[in-house]
């Protein structure tokens, strides 16, 4: 397992974003697999960006970051 703390430190596949419709969903599923957020997580998007949608940061087990997007979660509204 390499070391990643940060996007820019390894070379290769480190990020990837999926759009989902039911954020609550993925991260109920993940949490039940053991799967920890990388951050507080589902989140609404900055200021300036669309406040209809939120996402949810996770790592896999390789150290990846996956970013998980969808429209506003029922907790977040």
């Amino acid at each position: 397992k390499i070391k990643q703390p940060f996007i820019h430190t390894v070379a290769g596949f480190s990020y990837i974003t999926v759009f989902v419709e039911n954020v609550d969903l993925v991260w109920s599923n993940a949490s039940k697999l053991g799967v920890l957020a990388y951050a507080e997580s589902p989140q609404v998007l900055p200021a300036g960006l669309p406040q209809d949608i939120c996402l949810l940061m996770l790592k896999d087990p390789d150290g990846n970051f996956v970013e998980i997007v969808g429209p506003k979660t029922k907790s977040l509204k």
